[in-house]
């Protein structure tokens, strides 16, 4: 992996104390409408920015992508792992290896929807559970 693309571990690891920032709105103004002082933009730039869980999943469209758009492989997923791994980019299991932690074996790894549910795949006819985007 290339040594300039550099990761913050703050964001992932406890190492260090971050500051939760102030809310600023698209003008960059406070709530109040006054500007925010130095100490408070530095604060909101090495603030942590919690992500939502990645969603392994692909809508139907990206599953196939037209030949002029990409093809060989036409799978954005394919695509995405093959650019991954050109770029060296090490493993969930490498990287915990590195940290001294205990890695996964292949077998405890999980494939498959990002969710809670105990059967991601059962039917689910809930209005306010439908998914967004059918296959």
């Amino acid at each position: 992996m290339n040594p300039l693309w550099a990761i913050d571990w703050g964001r992932f690891i406890d190492i260090d104390q971050r500051a939760y920032g102030v809310m600023l709105d698209d003008d960059g103004k406070l709530p109040g409408g006054g500007d925010p002082s130095p100490q408070q933009v530095a604060d909101n730039r090495r603030r942590l920015q919690l992500a939502y869980r990645l969603d392994t999943s692909l809508v139907n469209p990206l599953h196939g992508l037209p030949a002029v758009v990409a093809s060989n492989p036409a799978v954005l997923a394919t695509r995405n792992l093959l650019r991954a791994w050109r770029l060296g980019l090490p493993s969930g299991q490498a990287v915990a290896a590195a940290m001294g932690e205990t890695a996964l074996k292949d077998c405890e790894i999980k494939i498959g929807k990002a969710t809670d549910d105990a059967d991601p795949d059962a039917k689910d006819d809930r209005p306010d559970r439908r998914r967004r985007f059918q296959s």
